[in-house]
C-alpha cells in the first residue's frame, strides 16, 4: 500500500503541472481547440515529469538512494495513470496511452538526469541552450507545443555559438520569429519563469520529508 504522503506528493505534482500547462496554453501552435486540448495533456505530462525528477533529486539528498528508489517506484504510477485517463475511450485505449506515458517518463528521467543546475546560467543569453533543468524543460514544452526546436539547442551547444548561428540563419535574430512554428527565446524564457515559480511553491522538501517520516515508521531496522 502506498503511503499517504506519497499520494500527496503525486497530487501536488499533478496540480502544479496542470497549472503550468494552463498558463502556457497560449503557446500551443495548433489550429483547432480540439488539437490544443489534446496536446495540452502532453504538455502537462512534461511538466509533471520534470517536477517528479526534481522530487527524486530532493529525495536522494534528504532520504538517501534506497528510499529514493522506493519513492520513485511508488510515485511513477500515481503520475502516469491519472494523465492516461485524460484520454477518453475504452479501457484498452487508456492502457495503450499509459504504456506510452510510462516509456516517455522513463526516457524523460534519463534526459533530466543529465542536466546540471536548476536555472540557466546568466551567460546563456536567451535560455535557449544550456544544460540546466529548466532550460531542457522549456525546450521540451516548446516542442510539444508545436514549435521547431533546433538540434543545436537540444544538444546544448554554447549559447554564443548557437545563438549567433541561428541569428545568421534569420530564424530568431530579433527574438521574435516570422513563423509561429519556430521556437523563440521569449516563449522559452516564459516557461522557465513559470516552472521555476511553480517548483518553489510546490515545496518539494516538505513533501519529501513527510514521505521520509512515513518510511522511517515502516522501514526495517538494521
Amino acid at each position: 500500500m502506498v503511503a499517504r504522503p506519497v499520494a500527496g506528493l503525486a497530487e501536488a505534482i499533478l496540480k502544479s503541472a496542470g497549472r503550468c500547462a494552463e498558463l502556457s496554453r497560449h503557446l500551443l501552435a495548433f489550429p483547432t481547440e480540439a488539437e490544443k486540448a489534446h496536446q495540452q495533456v502532453s504538455v502537462c505530462f512534461e511538466y509533471a515529469c520534470c517536477f517528479a525528477h526534481m522530487a527524486m533529486r530532493v529525495a536522494f539528498e534528504r532520504l538517501g538512494p534506497e528510499q529514493r528508489d522506493k519513492l520513485q517506484v511508488e510515485l511513477r504510477p500515481l503520475i502516469v495513470e491519472p494523465v492516461a485517463r485524460c484520454w477518453q475511450g475504452s479501457e484498452e485505449v487508456m492502457r495503450e496511452w499509459a504504456v506510452r506515458f510510462y516509456q516517455y517518463m522513463d526516457d524523460s528521467q534519463k534526459e533530466y538526469a543529465r542536466c546540471t543546475g536548476f536555472l540557466p546560467h546568466p551567460s546563456e543569453q536567451a535560455e535557449f541552450t544550456g544544460s540546466s533543468l529548466l532550460a531542457a524543460l522549456a525546450r521540451n514544452v516548446m516542442e510539444l507545443s508545436g514549435y521547431e526546436v533546433p538540434q543545436w539547442a537540444k544538444a546544448g551547444f554554447p549559447t554564443d555559438w548557437a545563438y549567433a548561428d541561428y541569428h545568421a540563419a534569420g530564424a530568431i535574430g530579433c527574438r521574435y520569429s516570422a513563423s509561429p512554428k519556430v521556437a523563440n527565446p521569449v516563449g522559452v524564457l516564459e516557461i522557465i519563469h513559470l516552472a521555476g515559480k511553480e517548483i518553489r511553491n510546490l515545496d518539494l522538501e516538505r513533501h519529501v520529508d513527510s514521505v521520509g517520516k512515513s518510511y522511517s515508521e515502516t522501514w526495517p531496522s538494521l
